[in-house]
């Protein structure tokens, strides 16, 4: 498997947000606020301290919860009224959306007082509305912010948040954090987990560091379904060693001897050709050294996965994963066509 980047399965990830409604999606309703007005409209979204909604005539409102004195909830047919209550919904989902990650991108410089208070006023934002910046903030260098960002995504339930909190687990630096990422990523939804890990292991242009903790996690993960994608990519990866090509580096001018005489006479000038040994196979140059130690990786991970040791024998594996298949095909006793697991009457 080819790729761009581990970034770019990041943003990926902020398609997450469609998957969280707004609190309220009423066509109308009718707002009784503290001055005596009566507002027909519909909602847009709320704070901590204050209301949004707009007029019929689409003009927004914000309004301090304190001087709301009710709702009343209609499902009215105003088609042009719901139109512009989605486009505002939509608009203001936006805008908050850009002053979390604004906030979670200042914090990494921040004073530990001035991060604890930003992180703070975060935890009033509702998490459709904090996804995109906690998808980054659990990749961030600063502590604090990669706990909060782990933790209000554990909080969510819907189990894709397993994306970006495997990706976490990958890029952060801090191995207890790290390990604690793939905790809560697997417990969320370990097939997702597992196919993150499995997806940045293979990706070529991936840093070599994030491929071999990919490698890592699927071993203690040990889901026998991820040994054939291994024994494919061993064999790439065993053909892009192999597999070189000449780059020419130019022509060098050396000496050689026509007789066997150490003689002047005997010695001519001639060019030979330069070149140097680089892998294919790749979507960038990666050197050879380095696919040598993601291959003995990746043989350390099929050992931890099937608890067999074929060394770096990838025939044996083969054969060994060609039995193992044939036998996890055959039905289980009493389960073949026709056959029944209730026991005989009588």
């Amino acid at each position: 498997m080819r790729g761009s980047s581990l970034a770019s399965h990041v943003r990926s990830v902020i398609v997450l947000v469609s998957l969280f409604p707004c609190v309220r999606a009423a066509d109308g309703a009718v707002f009784h606020l503290r001055d005596g007005n009566h507002v027909t409209g519909a909602y847009v979204g709320e704070t901590k301290e204050n209301l949004i909604f707009i007029d019929t005539d689409g003009k927004r409102h914000t309004v301090a919860l304190d001087d709301v004195l009710g709702v009343d909830w209609e499902d009215g047919d105003d088609r042009a009224l719901r139109a512009r209550a989605e486009k505002e919904r939509a608009k203001w989902l936006e805008e908050r959306q850009r002053e979390a990650t604004r906030t979670m991108e200042g914090l990494a410089s921040k004073e530990a007082e001035v991060a604890d208070a930003a992180l703070a006023k975060l935890s009033g934002y509702r998490k459709n509305e904090l996804l995109p910046a906690l998808i980054q903030g659990v990749r961030s260098p600063a502590g604090p912010v990669r706990e909060f960002a782990l933790r209000e995504l554990t909080g969510v339930e819907d189990p894709s948040a397993a994306v970006p909190i495997a990706l976490g687990a990958l890029v952060a630096d801090d191995r207890e954090f790290a390990l604690r990422a793939h905790d809560a990523a697997v417990a969320k939804e370990p097939e997702l987990a597992r196919r993150v890990y499995e997806t940045i292991a293979v990706r070529s242009s991936t840093k070599l560091e994030y491929r071999t903790k990919a490698l890592e996690r699927l071993g203690a993960i040990a889901d026998r379904r991820s040994i054939p994608l291994l024994l494919e990519q061993i064999h790439y990866m065993q053909s892009d060693i192999r597999l070189t090509m000449l780059r020419s580096k130019g022509f060098k001018e050396v000496t050689v001897n026509l007789g066997s005489l150490q003689q002047a006479a005997n010695q001519v000038q001639i060019e030979l050709p330069q070149a140097e040994l680089i892998s294919v196979n790749t979507s960038a140059v990666v050197p050879i050294a380095k696919l040598q130690v993601l291959e003995g990786r990746m043989f350390a991970t099929l050992a931890e996965i099937s608890r067999q040791d074929f060394g770096s024998d990838l025939a044996a594996w083969r054969d060994w994963w060609a039995q193992e298949s044939k036998q996890e095909a055959r039905p289980a006793p009493g389960n073949s066509r026709g056959a029944t697991s209730a026991p005989p009457s009588g």
